[in-house]
């Protein structure tokens, strides 16, 4: 099994600069909205009985805390998410990128059959949207 080690990661950033710079509130809700697991079931998920974004901004700085975890070389994510265990793995980003790289690989394939210009313009339409995302 994979081996890894973990890294707790703090930043202390000003609450406005947060808010322009990374907050999208139309992008996160709908993709809240689209969560079978989480919208209206968990008390960390939308809807609220406050408005976030006004809550943020009461507050002049945010602490941002996040932990990175470190796998050997060559360990495939596949390898990765397994050695966190099925429960651990759901939650983390590489579960969710693993999922979409598997999903683009599968949709890239079934356009080989094509020549490469129609290729190209198959992918703009079917798998740009979802790298762009």
């Amino acid at each position: 099994m994979a081996e890894y080690k973990t890294e707790e990661i703090r930043a202390t950033v000003g609450t406005g600069e947060y808010v322009r710079e990374c907050v999208d509130v139309e992008k996160f809700f709908k993709r809240c909205q689209e969560c079978k697991e989480g919208y209206h079931r968990r008390w960390s998920c939308p809807p609220f009985d406050f408005r976030p974004l006004q809550k943020w901004l009461e507050y002049d700085r945010l602490t941002l805390i996040g932990v990175a975890v470190y796998f050997e070389r060559n360990t495939t994510p596949e390898e990765a998410l397994k050695a966190l265990g099925e429960e651990k793995a759901k939650s983390t980003i590489a579960y969710e990128a693993v999922g979409q790289i598997q999903y683009l690989y599968r949709r890239d394939n079934e356009l080989l059959c094509l020549k490469p210009g129609e290729r190209l313009r198959k992918r703009q339409v079917l798998i740009k949207p979802i790298v762009d995302d």
